[in-house]
Parts: C-alpha cells; structure tokens; sequence
C-alpha cells in the first residue's frame, strides 16, 4: 500500500515517502507540479528588483545632477557677485578703469577673500586668467592658473583641479612641450577616476590634448580631439556658447595651418556667426574672429580687402583701450604684403615688444620672424640675419609643429641672397626646401605654394625660364585652388607675372600675354593699382 501510494506520489510530482524529505527535494517536486506558477513568480519578482535597482539608480542620478545643477549655480552666483564688486571700481578721480586695472582690481579682491568660499575662488582666479589670456598677458595668466591649482589641491577638487590643470596644459605648450604633456596626462588621469559635475574639464582637456598633437606635427589628429571636444559640449545640457566658439577656432587655426583656407573660412564665419546671433558682435572675441577671417582672406590672396578689415579691427580695439596681442601683428603682415614695409616694420616691433612684457613667448619668436622678413624687404640683410637667427634657434625647439616658420625663415635668406647678388647659393636654399616639402612628388605640402614662387623668381633670375615656367606653374595651381576668386587674388597675379615673364622670355608672347592680362586684373583686385608688382606687370604687358 506504501509503495503504492509512492507511485501515485511519483506521477503527480509529490515527494515520496521513501526517500528523505530535504528541503531542495521537496522544493524541486514542488517547482515540477506549479511550473508555470513559479515561471510567473520568478519574473515578477526580477521585474521588481529590475524596478527597483532603476529606481535607485534614477534617484542617485537626480541626486548627482541635482549637485550639479547646485554647484554651477553657487559658482554662476559667486561670479555674478564677484564681476557686480569689481564693476563697481571707478579709478583715480572717477576715471575709468582700463580692462588691465580692473583684472588687477579682480585679483586684489580674491586676496582679500581668502577663507570664504575658497572652492570658487578658485574658479574665479581661473576665469580671470582666461580674461589676461585674451589680452595676451600669459605672465598674469600663468601666474593665477598656479594660484588656482594650489586652491584646487587644497579642497581636494579634483574635477576643479582636471579642469585646471588642462588649461595650464595648453599655456605651456609654447615654452615646454613635455612639461605640458606631463600636465595634461595628470588631468586626464584625474577625470578617469571621477564623475564630473559638468563637462567643462572634458572639453579642456580635449582641446589640450589637440593642441600637443598639432605641436608634434599632427594637425589631423588635433581637429580629432576638438572633434570630440565639441561632441562633449553638444551632449551637455549646458551648452556655453563661447566655448563652441572657441573650439571652431581652433579646428580654424589647423585648416588655415594646413592650407585649407576654405574650410578654414567656413567654421571661422560660423564662430562668428555664433557671437552675432547671440548679441556679442561688439565684443574682443568678436573682433578677433574678424582678424582670424581677415587672415583666411589674406591667405586666399584678398590682401587689400583683409588689410582694410583688420585697420578697422585695429582702431576698434585702441578705442575701447584693449590692445590684444596678434591684432596689429596680422594688420601688420598685410602691410608686408602691401609693401608698406615702414609701417610693417613699426607693427611687427611694437607686437613684439609687448609679447616680451607679456612673457608671450609665441608671439615674441612670431614677429621676430617677421621683423626679419621686413628687413630683408627693405634690403637691410644685415639687420635682418640677427632677427632671423633669433626666432630660427627658437622654433628649432619644436621643429615639427613650426616646419612652416622655420620654411619661412629660409625663403627669407634665399631673397636676402637675391639682394646681394648670390643668385646660385639661392637656388640652393629654396631647392632644399622644395625638396624638405616633398617636391615634385608632393604638392600638397603647406607652404609649398610661396616656395614654388621663390624658386621662380630664382630661376627668372639666373635664367633658366623653363624652369621659372615650371614652378610658377606649380605655385599658380596651388593658389588658384586656393582663391575665393582668382581674379580677387594678388597670389594668383603673382604666379601668372612670373609665368608670363617666363614664357615671354622663351618668346611665346601670345601666351605670355594671355598671362600677364589676368596677372594685372589679379594684382589690381589683391594689391592695388598702385601696389610695385601690379605696375610692373602693367608696364610689361603694356611694353608686349
């Protein structure tokens, strides 16, 4: 009968009597007789725990961007109160203050906070240094970033201090690319073992890190990383207008390095774009996106056009008092072009004049260059070595990132030779650079488009004109693709002068004036009519 009774137990999933009653035998017969009761049990209650561990989840992230949301609110008010105290500073007998005095005034005051709300002062010291960097103090700058970090370590910030030290990261790039390197990977480390509050260091340390790949030759791999700088900010709820701003000018400064002016142009109008729809036209950043477009125009031959823009830039910025170290260095190089060479020359040493107070040091070694070419135009060679010399042994420090400078520089002594009548150690300083830019089997190299001209003028010179039709034929095909409009390009009119110099000389005059016509239109438009090289080619093509 107990057998039995075991078998009816067996084929109903029971437990039986025969064996022992463990609690896993008796849980598994049960299991077996309610399947599809446990199966609906078992879900239910992974959708509740599913439900709850979201629901934990979603309240930690509340909470997370609640703390956020409260901690850029206390730092937007402490700004605010801050900026109300330093515009309420009037100077000496009312007067008022330049944009220098009240920083100074700004710093005065976060001395005097010292205790209270340290962690924003912090922030504070580090937005004020953005303000000197805008005006090229990089002295004050560097001087506050080191203040702020000290604050940062202080209160153990860490995302504070990764946003810090990323922007440090990119000061030091100029003067010790491995000490910014060292910077910028303790800030990245920093942001690897953190939640942020916000996305601000992120984009910091982007851009920091785009810049160390342009300083070591790698210009696509820097519009990656501002690429990834300007995703993180769209992904941001708090998007800052002038940070985008900011990001397309520097993905504007490697096309223009790069030779790709248009796409250059392009974000560039964007940033600006940016500023004027949100009511900031007016503003130094503002003008200084018009001195960076300028710079493209002058790059696609429009030097009449973009000198005429940056004179206005110019006189806005001396009006308002906020002279801004590049301005008249850009205006300047117009000039140069213009073949005002004495005001040129005045522009290029009050720029570098300033960078040296400033402790600028890119833009010392920039117009020490650039006072060197000047001189050299002038024909004062001697005077022009020194400055060369100066700014060569500089660059030579980071010779990948300045390969266009120290190309640049070399030109500059091959027309120094054309001055003093060494035509042929000419023709060997810009046949090594042609050579270093990869030339003929390379002609997309930047700066090959002012060497292929050079060596014309090199090869007119000792004339050979076949091989002065050569390469101004190379240098015409560059800045043709270049120009907006060639008939708007004084480098489009340069390359056809030569070319039809050349061709002219070989006696194909029918082509030679072909050239010579589209080489005054083009000079007239990008230099003026009374630039020396557009009367030069009128008076050829008038004599042919």
């Amino acid at each position: 009968a107990d057998f039995a009774a075991d078998l009816r137990r067996y084929l109903n999933d029971e437990p039986v009597v025969a064996l022992p009653a463990t609690v896993t035998y008796r849980v598994r017969k049960f299991v077996r007789r309610h399947r599809g009761g446990v199966l609906v049990t078992v879900l239910t209650v992974i959708a509740l725990l599913t439900s709850t561990a979201v629901t934990a989840w979603q309240a930690a992230e509340a909470r997370r961007q609640r703390d956020a949301a409260l901690y850029h609110q206390q730092r937007v008010q402490a700004t605010n109160e801050f900026l109300g105290l330093l515009f309420s500073y009037v100077g000496p007998d009312g007067e008022p203050l330049s944009l220098i005095e009240l920083l100074d005034r700004g710093v005065e005051m976060v001395d005097l906070s010292r205790g209270v709300e340290d962690e924003f002062l912090a922030s504070t010291l580090l937005d004020l240094s953005t303000f000197y960097a805008v005006l090229g103090a990089k002295n004050k700058r560097a001087e506050l970033i080191e203040r702020s970090t000290a604050i940062a370590r202080e209160h153990g910030d860490d995302e504070l201090l990764a946003l810090i030290l990323c922007n440090q990261a990119r000061d030091m790039v100029d003067v010790d690319r491995e000490a910014a390197q060292a910077v910028y990977e303790e800030g990245e480390a920093l942001l690897g073992q953190i939640r942020t509050r916000g996305r601000g260091p992120r984009v910091a340390c982007h851009r920091a890190h785009g810049l160390l790949l342009a300083e070591q030759g790698d210009p696509e791999g820097a519009i990656g990383a501002y690429q990834q700088a300007l995703d993180e900010l769209a992904a941001s709820p708090v998007n800052p207008i002038g940070a985008r701003a900011s990001l397309l000018n520097d993905i504007g400064e490697q096309y223009f390095n790069t030779d790709r002016p248009a796409e250059a142009l392009a974000v560039l109008e964007e940033a600006l774009e940016i500023k004027e729809r949100t009511g900031r036209g007016d503003l130094v950043q503002a003008i200084i996106e018009r001195f960076n477009i300028a710079a493209v125009m002058s790059r696609m031959g429009e030097i009449a056009d973009a000198a005429e823009d940056q004179a206005e830039g110019l006189r806005r910025l001396e009006s308002a008092g906020r002279p801004v170290l590049g301005a008249s260095g850009h205006y300047a190089n117009s000039l140069l072009r213009l073949a005002r060479y004495d005001d040129a020359l005045e522009l290029f040493t009050r720029e570098r004049d300033a960078a040296e107070e400033s402790g600028n040091v890119r833009w010392v070694n920039s117009n020490e260059m650039q006072i060197g070419r000047t001189l050299v135009r002038m024909g004062r060679d001697d005077e022009a070595e020194a400055h060369l010399a100066r700014a060569e042994s500089e660059f030579q420090r980071s010779p990948e990132r300045h390969a266009r400078m120290l190309n640049m520089i070399a030109l500059a002594r091959a027309d120094s030779l054309l001055n003093r009548g060494d035509a042929a150690a000419a023709a060997e300083t810009v046949g090594a650079i042609l050579s270093d830019l990869g030339y003929p089997d390379q002609h997309d190299s930047p700066g090959l488009s002012a060497a292929l001209w050079t060596a014309a003028r090199v090869a007119v010179t000792v004339g050979d004109f076949a091989a002065a039709e050569e390469f101004a034929d190379g240098s015409y095909a560059i800045v043709a693709a270049q120009a907006r409009d060639e008939t708007r390009s004084a480098d489009v009119g340069q390359a056809l002068y030569l070319r039809g110099r050349a061709r002219l000389e070989q006696g194909r005059m029918a082509e030679a004036r072909a050239d010579l016509e589209r080489a005054v239109l083009s000079l007239t438009n990008g230099f003026g009519a009374d630039h020396p090289e557009t009367v030069a080619a009128r008076e050829l093509l008038e004599r042919n």
